[in-house]
């Protein structure tokens, strides 16, 4: 008896598109409130205290955020957070 054979699909990085911006807040100078993304010079400025370390955006849990500056949406868009949460509160939210 002969087994079906099934293909698998493959996805290789030749697949992946490169992102249009891109954010790396572990490298941001602590004494700037701004940073420029990597691939289309897009800013993102802290706002209300938040400060940059080399483990990325502190945030004071009252009324910090990042602005990104406005830029045309279109397409497949996705987001890519790394975080960690020293508590919860009732309204914490990573996009507003």
């Amino acid at each position: 008896t002969t087994q079906p054979t099934t293909s698998e699909p493959t996805l290789s990085h030749a697949d992946v598109a490169d992102p249009d911006h891109s954010w790396d807040f572990r490298t941001c100078d602590s004494s700037s409130t701004t940073l420029t993304d990597t691939y289309g010079g897009l800013t993102a400025t802290l706002m209300n205290g938040a400060q940059c370390t080399t483990n990325g955006i502190v945030f004071d849990g009252s009324d910090d955020y990042v602005d990104l500056e406005d830029w045309e949406w279109g397409g497949t868009v996705s987001f890519e957070f790394y975080v960690k949460w020293d508590s919860l509160q009732y309204h914490s939210r990573l996009i507003d």
